[in-house]
């Protein structure tokens, strides 16, 4: 509950979330301002702190018209689509950095 509180302040309509690619976790939106937005949970020492997340990777332009819906890939890692009112589905590889 609180992510998508915090989600739906920081963008123009949030319009789906898919929560936790079960291979990356990542977490990723699809938006009425035409963007796709990636975050990724911060780490917490306390057991009971409330969930923070750190966006990671962004395309503001992403599609040319509200962006509808997001997925993950579930058997390729950082891999997903989104769909958007401009008629199209766009593929995206989110290359994350090596510890």
């Amino acid at each position: 509950m609180v992510v998508f509180l915090y989600l739906f302040i920081l963008f123009r309509n949030c319009y789906y979330i898919n929560f936790r690619c079960p291979l990356t976790g990542l977490i990723a939106t699809a938006s009425g301002d035409n963007g796709v937005r990636i975050f990724r949970e911060d780490e917490s020492e306390q057991a009971d702190a409330p969930p923070s997340f750190s966006l990671i990777a962004s395309n503001i332009q992403a599609h040319t018209q509200d962006v509808n819906r997001i997925s993950f890939n579930p058997k390729e890692p950082g891999l997903l689509a989104s769909c958007s009112d401009d008629g199209t589905v766009r593929l995206w590889q989110i290359e994350q950095k090596s510890a």
